[in-house]
């Protein structure tokens, strides 16, 4: 039963992700945020490919975690989960330190 609430856990930490990389597509793409800057269109830039990367490692992470439950399998340390989760933890990890700075870099140049 461990298992089972493993995997569910990690489904839902995956649906968490896949919520705020939304958010962060939607705040990255806004052109009031890179504005004429162009070293924030490059961070930009860098972000959006890597939040791309973490929804889709995500879709991948829930699509194998719902075969897994249908199956009955729940271990975690399946290569298409323990991969594609380290993929998304990872991209959406540099991502968020990739917008952070921009939005330092965003406030501190504003006059």
């Amino acid at each position: 039963m461990a298992e089972k609430e493993g995997l569910l856990s990690a489904i839902d930490f995956t649906k968490y992700l896949l919520t705020l990389a939304g958010g962060a597509i939607a705040f990255v793409i806004q052109p009031t945020f890179y504005s004429n800057n162009g070293f924030i269109k490059v961070l930009s830039v860098a972000a959006l490919i890597l939040l791309t990367i973490c929804v889709i490692s995500g879709l991948a992470i829930f699509s194998r975690g719902s075969v897994m439950l249908s199956e009955k399998t729940y271990s975690l340390s399946d290569p298409r989960i323990r991969g594609w989760g380290i993929i998304n933890i990872v991209s959406f990890g540099l991502a968020f330190i990739i917008l952070a700075i921009a939005i330092g870099v965003g406030i501190f140049s504003k006059h």
